[in-house]
């Protein structure tokens, strides 16, 4: 099933998953929230600059362990798409 992806959310998660270099696996939220602080204070997401440690929090303990950068991107997709952030094409359908 396709997700629709509006305004670029998924691309936009998918530059920022580029710009912020990790090391995978991630076994822990602790360990994903110390690696994006590590960057820095502020993330970009689709043109706009959040505070890491609120991002940091965003993501659910049981997401992990993350295995690499493909696997990060598609448990946030699905985080988006439960949170109605992302929306399936089928249910425009007539």
């Amino acid at each position: 099933m396709a997700v629709e992806e509006p305004n670029g959310v998924v691309t936009a998660l998918a530059k920022l998953s580029e710009a912020v270099v990790l090391s995978y696996p991630i076994a822990t939220k602790e360990e994903f929230r110390a690696q994006l602080l590590a960057h820095g204070p502020t993330v970009e997401f689709d043109g706009q600059r959040y505070d890491t440690e609120f991002g940091a929090k965003l993501i659910p303990s049981f997401f992990f362990p993350i295995t690499d950068r493909a696997d990060l991107v598609h448990k946030v997709t699905e985080l988006l798409g439960s949170r109605g952030l992302l929306s399936d094409p089928s249910s425009h359908a007539h």
